[in-house]
């Protein structure tokens, strides 16, 4: 490459950084309306927040927000799924709750499940069915949530909190263990081996590999589509594992109360990266 090609570029590397300096810290934004962050979702160029009763989205990545809450009830957001121009919002409250959907990018929600619905807590989307955890186990939809059925009639699945996909795989995390479908819903098997715990409350996925949080401070892992488990660490025990994430060979672990861990693949513990001033459980059911 010539030595004037060379100085355009980095000139241009120059001008780019100094008109958008690099950030490596997190900017707290102006909204919206502060307090509970319960749910965000993504949908084309809009980001969708849900708080503790009402619903908001921004434009401008996250730097303005406006209240798009026109047909939605006072209830807490805890969930999103987006299918199509369709968005759909689970709300809960207590021990009820419902989804409610969107197709104009939140301008107005009409309420899509019966009034006597438990608490949703999680939502997903395969192949254009959309999929319900709730407070009584778990229901499909074939038709953007016109119609609902249940489909875990086998097991009885207790509280439903999360979803995880790997291919045609849907993983459900229960308060009794771990399910997998792989007939789009149709039908679960339960997949606990090597679980000392249960109370499935969260999962990250990475390639093939799937990581299970539990409520008791557990983390397991599985390479083989969920036949077996094996445990993450064991200095976390107790912490109540509310989220996860990996990063290539690291895993992020959110506790309820007790901040952030990191686990390196390579490591045998876990260790303590961030801790909050004050306990994050903002749900009358953490307790």
């Amino acid at each position: 490459m010539k030595r004037e090609a060379i100085i355009r570029i980095v000139i241009m590397i120059i001008l780019v950084v100094s008109i958008h300096p690099l950030k490596a810290d997190w900017e707290q934004m102006s909204g919206p309306g502060g307090g509970l962050i319960g749910a965000l979702c993504v949908k084309d160029s809009m980001v969708f927040a849900g708080t503790g009763n009402k619903i908001y989205r921004s434009d401008d990545n996250g730097e303005n927000w406006i209240l798009v809450n026109a047909g939605l009830e006072e209830m807490r957001i805890h969930s999103f799924a987006v299918n199509g121009n369709m968005i759909f919002a689970g709300s809960r409250e207590h021990m009820s709750g419902g989804i409610y959907r969107s197709d104009n990018d939140g301008i107005h929600w009409t309420r899509i499940t019966p009034e006597n619905w438990m608490g949703v807590n999680t939502l997903a989307v395969s192949d254009n069915t959309i999929f319900a955890g709730i407070d009584v186990g778990i229901y499909r939809s074939t038709d953007n949530g016109t119609s609902w059925a249940r489909v875990d009639s086998a097991f009885k699945i207790s509280v439903v909190y999360s979803f995880a996909m790997i291919g045609d795989t849907i993983f459900a995390g229960a308060m009794n263990g771990v399910y997998r479908s792989t007939d789009n819903g149709a039908s679960w098997k339960s997949v606990n081996s090597g679980f000392t715990s249960t109370d499935v409350r969260t999962f990250a996925v990475s390639g093939g590999t799937i990581f299970a949080g539990t409520f008791y401070g557990d983390v397991f892992r599985s390479d083989n589509n969920g036949e077996s488990w094996t445990a993450v660490g064991s200095n976390i025990a107790g912490l109540r594992i509310w989220s996860l994430a990996v990063i290539g060979n690291t895993v992020f672990a959110g506790t309820l109360d007790n901040g952030v861990y990191r686990f390196d693949n390579n490591g045998t513990d876990w260790t303590n990266q961030f801790r909050p001033s004050v306990s994050s459980c903002k749900f009358s059911y953490c307790k």
